[in-house]
């Protein structure tokens, strides 16, 4: 399960507490090209160190990109760049970032940008909706040089949903250094905003009622704010930025911040100099480690703990300055520092997984083979790094047994938990305790053992889960803890709850044993509920029988073949669909979205091979059949050969809750009418997750009906219709539970 990252926003505490600038790690350079305003002639950009923005509030939307760069200056102001950003690639201060979102009533937001043919603030539902259906965009466009007439229109500001689609707009006469204050206050008891915006020192304001409001956000008022631009260098000077969220957030953390910042103040420099010993070095320095390791362990968003950690940098520069060129004093003083606060800690006590991954944290930190070359080679330090290493050894022992303990706890939980299988409830409390185990914490002797315990209650639940699904089990392979039916329509109803992540073993959803031709191919479901910035139903077509793998690890490889996440909200459809994996497929013009809530609504999904390609197309509720996607045939069919693949559907939600969808007919028939023609195969690899997630035998299965030559362009693109209404289905017969998050 990912770790639900926490990240912040910046009204100032002080300015005492910005006592030097926090730099982010650079991790590569990147170059581009700079469009000249009303020109199209690129010139040379400068070199940017770009990173992953996580010293800020301001991150790299995709987690880890890297294309961008965000850095907190001298003043704690959050300085942007976006060296000639391709489409896709943003800073986002959303819910994945803070934790809470950006409250729209109350936003408040102090920026300086610089830009070439185009840069944008936006407040958006989620991080992908940066410039679509549904955000609010403050763009500033550069001046645009028609080619065949010469006409020159002038740079400009637009407010609206995008940069193509706005309700005002005004004249600017350049694109460097624009100065935008957005204050955003309640319209009226009904809600609505009232939006004063301060361009270059005019004021402009704003009505949007709560329709408005509605219509483009949904019951969404909680948003992402996202900066970005392409065609051009794009810089942004972020001077600050709050709301009533930001507020309680400061308010709320204010002592913790106050007291740390006492404690470094507090922090005695003047009892160390060139003459100290080690001990006295690492008196100091074990100061900073282990205020380090309380400001991580505080909640604090990422630009406080940032700030924090800067302020750390004058106990670091003392001991610096006071070592001087002893390079071989500096590095032991390091290592016995954090060996030191790793063993209080543990000496504390482990008897949490907070408290045993604190010090697993503060272990790894500790560089052994340097200690161990000093302990080797040092006629001066030898005596006291063996000293220190053998202390370092007993904690280090101590924390695998508590965290063996703790691996061993889980586990008798788990095996309580099948005992009694006989409600939805009890099943769904069997899986939550499951997925908490973590067997690569257990001691490296005891995790044979342990994984077979582990395996043979999930086996248990297996059988429960498809005794639930009747006759169903015979014909889909069924992931994890997921609730299949028959309902009185004869389709299948799902029931199902939990996260999309790199490690498929808790992974949830359901897979068709037989393959299927993606010609003439069409499903029909529904879903219902709930919608949020980390949602997504899953709509796969794999080359393997298998539960969703979203990206290449050491353990496991993507999936292949057409890979669709779908995007549900209240007042719109986004779907993501990749193929021959589900990164790097992005369409220039971004993920096709259809203007049609997907609550309740009968979704049409029909593909078609027409000549070099294959057709997806889309029908929402009783609208018009629109193009969604398509896809190089000969591209496709070399992972889905001869148009063959594996249905899989499924679901994930960061927040947990659990998702519904039913599937009415696949290929005009009722879907729980399908039998599929299997035969049993033993696997070829029996440690993977399919033998050990407690989902049964893998199946392999004997291909139907008949296959068709490859004929072969590649990108997903296309235009889709709106649908005109909304069409209701009938709720679950299973029984659906409220869940609580996983522990990370």
């Amino acid at each position: 399960m990912r770790n639900n990252i926490r990240k912040g926003l910046a009204i100032a505490f002080s300015a005492a507490f910005i006592a030097s600038a926090v730099n982010a790690t650079s991790v590569g350079n990147f170059s581009a090209g700079k469009y000249r305003a009303g020109t199209n002639i690129a010139y040379a950009a400068e070199q940017v160190s770009t990173n992953n923005g996580r010293t800020t509030d301001f991150v790299d939307y995709w987690w880890g990109g890297s294309a961008m760069s965000s850095v907190l200056n001298e003043k704690g102001e959050t300085i942007i760049t976006l060296p000639n950003t391709q489409y896709g690639h943003r800073m986002n201060n959303g819910k994945d970032v803070n934790g809470t979102g950006t409250d729209i009533y109350t936003a408040e937001i102090d920026f300086t940008m610089s830009t070439g043919i185009l840069g944008f603030f936006s407040l958006s539902t989620s991080g992908s909706q940066y410039l679509a259906n549904e955000s609010l965009a403050i763009c500033i466009h550069g001046a645009d040089t028609n080619k065949e007439t010469g006409a020159t229109t002038p740079a400009f500001v637009s407010v609206g949903l995008s940069h193509e689609n706005y309700d005002h707009q005004w004249n600017l006469s350049s694109v460097e250094n624009v100065h935008v204050v957005m204050k955003n206050t309640r319209l009226n008891d009904e809600g609505g905003i009232k939006m004063q915006l301060t361009i270059n020192d005019e004021l402009h304001e704003i009505e949007y009622d709560e329709a408005y409001l509605q219509a483009r956000f949904g019951s969404v008022r909680a948003l992402d704010e996202v900066f970005g631009g392409w065609e051009g260098t794009t810089k942004i000077t972020v001077h600050n930025y709050t709301d009533s969220l930001r507020k309680a957030y400061l308010e709320k953390t204010q002592p913790a911040y106050d007291g740390i910042v006492s404690k470094i103040q507090n922090v005695n420099l003047d009892g160390i100099s060139s003459q100290s010993g080690v001990e006295d070095f690492v008196e100091v320095k074990k100061v900073a480690v282990e205020l380090a390791s309380d400001i991580d362990a505080a909640g604090f968003r990422l630009r406080e703990a940032s700030i924090l950690k800067g302020r750390l940098d004058v106990i670091d520069k003392a001991v610096t300055n006071a070592i001087g060129d002893n390079t071989e004093l500096a590095t032991l003083v390091g290592i016995a520092a954090n060996i030191e606060i790793f063993v209080k800690k543990v000496n504390e006590g482990l008897e949490t997984k907070d408290k045993a991954n604190a010090a697993e944290t503060l272990k790894q930190s500790v560089d052994l083979d340097a200690l161990n070359d000093i302990i080797d080679t040092s006629a001066t330090y030898a005596d006291y790094a063996e000293g220190i290493k053998t202390r370092y050894t007993q904690a280090r022992t101590t924390l695998g047994a508590a965290k063996d303990a703790l691996v061993l706890k889980d586990i008798v939980a788990f095996e309580n938990a099948v005992i009694d299988l006989s409600s939805d409830e009890k099943m769904v409390a069997a899986g939550d305790a499951k997925n908490v185990i973590v067997i690569t914490d257990a001691l490296n002797s005891n995790q044979e053992a342990y994984t077979a315990r582990v395996n043979a209650a999930a086996a248990k639940l297996s059988a429960a889960l498809k005794n639930y699904a009747g006759k169903l089990a015979d014909s889909w392979e069924i992931y994890n803890v997921t609730f299949m039916k028959e309902n009185a329509d004869k389709g299948i109803d799902l029931s199902f709850a939990d996260y999309y992540d790199d490690d498929p073993s808790t992974d949830v959803g359901v897979s068709f044993r037989q393959k299927f031709q993606l010609d003439g191919f069409s499903v029909n479901f529904s879903y219902n509920g709930p919608t949020g910035a980390n949602v997504w139903v899953g709509l796969h077509f794999f080359s393997e029988l298998d539960v969703m793998h979203i990206s290449d690890t050491d353990a496991f490889s993507a999936s292949t073949g057409i890979t669709t996440l779908i995007i549900p909200k209240e007042s719109s459809t986004e779907f993501q669909m990749g193929y021959p994996k589900l990164y790097g497929n992005c369409p220039t013009g971004g993920w096709p979205s259809v203007n049609v809530g997907t609550l309740n609504t009968n979704i049409n999904v029909r593909f078609a091979k027409e000549g070099d390609v294959y057709k997806c197309y889309v029908t929402m509720g009783e609208g018009e059949e629109g193009l969604l996607c398509s896809m190089d045939a000969e591209v496709l069919e070399t992972y889905l050969v001869d148009g063959y693949g594996y249905l899989n559907m499924g679901y994930c939600d960061k927040d947990l809750n659990t998702g519904r969808i039913t599937i009415n007919k696949i290929n005009g028939k009722n879907a729980a009418e399908l039998v599929a023609k299997v035969e049993p195969e033993i696997p070829d690899n029996p440690d993977s997750s399919t033998s050990e997630s407690a989902s049964g035998t893998t199946i392999e299965s004997v291909p139907g009906g008949d296959g068709k030559e490859p004929e072969s362009k590649r990108g997903c693109g296309g235009s889709v219709a709106s649908a005109a209404s909304l069409f209701a289905v009938s709720a679950l017969a299973a029984v659906v539970i409220a869940k609580k998050r996983k522990e990370d």
